[in-house]
């Protein structure tokens, strides 16, 4: 990332939400992991549920799914079902380092998925 300071991000993988579009073949359960070099500094499967202490370190906030929505509805980005398979992050990145996005499916799963990245107002 590029500039100065930090940028809030919102970094979604649509696998199951891409039924009700007519994608057939979707991944089924996506894993969604940001890494900074070798470092996981997010890391989210079943959007509506926070797995691990890192969603809470990284975001500061303290319910993942009004968040969550709270940040699809300020991006116009449409929403994923509550209790979808979909993934999910809210982080705040600081600019100067290189970051990666990998998407997975748990149990070694494999299909389509579409994977957006939405700059926080």
């Amino acid at each position: 990332m590029g500039g100065n300071g930090a940028a809030g991000l919102l970094i979604r993988v649509a696998g199951p939400a891409l039924g009700k579009f007519g994608v057939t073949g979707s991944l089924a359960d996506p894993v969604l992991t940001v890494f900074r070099g070798s470092d996981i500094v997010a890391s989210n499967y079943d959007w509506g549920v926070a797995q691990s202490s890192q969603y809470a370190a990284a975001t500061a906030l303290p319910s993942p799914v009004a968040s969550l929505t709270a940040a699809v509805n300020a991006v116009g980005a449409f929403p994923f079902e509550t209790g979808s398979r979909d993934a999910a992050v809210l982080i705040t990145l600081p600019a100067g380092a290189n970051y990666t996005v990998q998407v997975s499916g748990k149990n070694v799963t494999t299909g389509t998925v579409l994977v957006e990245f939405y700059l926080l107002p």
